[in-house]
């Protein structure tokens, strides 16, 4: 009995978890997830292409930088979307579930779905992790996506001939996560990395099993570029234009130079990722780390040996971010989710120690008990300050919109305000995307902030009044953000 309910307590906890984001899947962002716009908008932004295409029958590449770097994950909620619904909650139920379905499909053994019942705890309800696991947006699924990968990787190095075939599923999952967003390119070449450098330490750290050789090595090189061929040939060639528009805007002085890069750092560390709110979790994750070195050299156990040199790998391939001069909280998910399964993996073990020292399993419980208390510090914060100002404004759109068939709403926030109405949106920013003859397109509406911050001033350094051409506006208080909406009077 009691071996039954260990075998069913991982999806007992992942049910749990699922239940716990139900009071935020209508819900804004947290008001302090970061001090950009971040998912206010981005949700939006993400989708906006995919949901004209839906509603309207439009597909346009040139509408918004989105699709062109997120193809797999429009693809995802494709259908989803055309057959319930542009709604904002089956984008969001869409993402959530397909999260849940990876942690399910990772639970390939007794081993890792133990690790998988920690990770729910010490991660899945982890501020930055739980909040985007039911965002409609792309980075969460890309993370998962590597988690998955990283699980077949360990059972292809743990058993290459139970496991032949696990090579090739890894390296797909790990495709996946730039299929879904591009800017996880950076992970295609851990498998190759991992492969080489198991190689190099084989013979001074032997680990008691017959590791990976050249040909895995070569193997893994063969799968990574095969799939990136995939992706350049079925993807990249057709839409290279606007891609290289999108990339090349998008990438410049996103990094600090060589000069600036130990400060740029430093500044990361203690501002980012030591703020007043990601301390704790940081702290721990410090900790888990530290205490899995130990654990490293002195445990014979190949399962966790591998398992945390694979993550450990994964973590310092995160770790070129700290070099990027901005770096939002979207951009760190993956960071944390790691951070979190390392941490996961070494409590995991501190709890099964051969020896049971009461010792170390007590400071594996005083662990695992610090990720609650501040997991649940948070989920109680956020719950708490939830705010449901777009699901407000995106009523009242729909409320004023008669006929959203033949609207156009423009703005960075237009497609995050526009679930309900399911007019046609368009982001605007200067010199970047539909900041041509704005009033020619006869705008039904127009949502800008005060400032045009949003926008790059894409309005006043064309000299257009948004307050000249609008018969009326109403202004709405989301997040941080002051957000006007400006009806604009009918094309003279």
């Amino acid at each position: 009995m009691k071996d039954k309910i260990v075998r069913q307590l991982p999806y007992v906890l992942l049910l749990l978890v699922f239940v716990l984001h139900l009071p935020f899947l209508t819900a804004d962002p947290d008001y302090y997830l970061s001090d950009s716009r971040d998912a206010f908008t981005d949700e939006g932004l993400n989708t906006s292409q995919l949901r004209n295409y839906i509603n309207h029958g439009q597909l346009d590449f040139y509408e918004c930088d989105n699709l062109i770097k997120t193809p797999l994950f429009n693809g995802l909620l494709f259908l989803p979307l055309k057959i319930l619904g542009t709604q904002h909650i089956v984008a969001r139920v869409t993402i959530l579930l397909s999260i849940i379905l990876l942690l399910f499909i990772s639970m390939r053994s007794t081993y890792l779905k133990s690790i998988i019942a920690i990770l729910s705890i010490t991660t899945l309800l982890q501020y930055f992790v739980f909040q985007y696991s039911h965002f409609s947006l792309s980075e969460m699924i890309s993370t998962a996506s590597i988690m998955v990968g990283m699980f077949f990787l360990y059972q292809y190095i743990e058993n290459r001939i139970l496991y032949k075939n696990h090579l090739l599923f890894a390296s797909v999952f790990i495709a996946i996560a730039y299929y879904a967003k591009i800017q996880f390119i950076y992970i295609m070449p851990l498998i190759p990395i991992v492969m080489f450098v198991s190689i190099c330490l084989k013979k001074k750290q032997p680990l008691n099993y017959n590791g990976p050789g050249i040909k895995d090595f070569a193997t893994s090189i063969q799968w990574m570029f095969l799939l990136f061929l995939i992706y350049l040939i079925f993807w990249y060639w057709p839409n290279h234009e606007i891609f290289n528009y999108v990339l090349n805007e998008e990438a410049s002085g996103k990094y600090a130079n060589l000069f600036l890069m130990p400060r740029t750092i430093g500044f990361n560390i203690i501002y980012v990722l030591f703020s007043s709110r990601t301390w704790p979790a940081n702290l721990l994750f410090a900790l888990s780390f530290v205490t899995g070195c130990i654990l490293f050299f002195k445990s014979r156990d190949r399962h966790y040996r591998i398992l945390f040199t694979l993550v450990v790998a994964w973590l310092i391939i995160e770790s070129h971010k700290l070099t990027m001069i901005y770096l939002p909280a979207r951009y760190l998910v993956s960071y944390y989710f790691a951070a979190g399964l390392m941490s996961s993996i070494v409590i995991h073990q501190i709890l099964h120690l051969q020896k049971k020292s009461k010792q170390w399993r007590f400071a594996g419980a005083a662990l695992l008990l610090l990720f609650v208390t501040n997991n649940f510090i948070d989920y109680v914060s956020m719950f708490k300050n939830r705010e449901f100002k777009i699901s407000a404004v995106n009523k009242y759109l729909e409320s004023g919109m008669e006929k959203p068939n033949q609207n156009l709403a423009l703005g960075p926030w237009a497609p995050s305000l526009t679930w309900e109405c399911k007019a046609i949106s368009k982001p605007v920013w200067y010199q970047f995307f539909n900041d041509d003859n704005l009033l020619e397109q006869n705008p039904r509406i127009v949502i800008s902030e005060p400032g045009e911050a949003d926008s790059n001033q894409a309005y006043s350094l064309q000299n257009i009044s948004l307050e000249q051409y609008a018969d009326s506006s109403r202004t709405f208080t989301i997040g941080k953000w002051m957000v006007t909406v400006f009806w604009m009077k009918p094309a003279q």
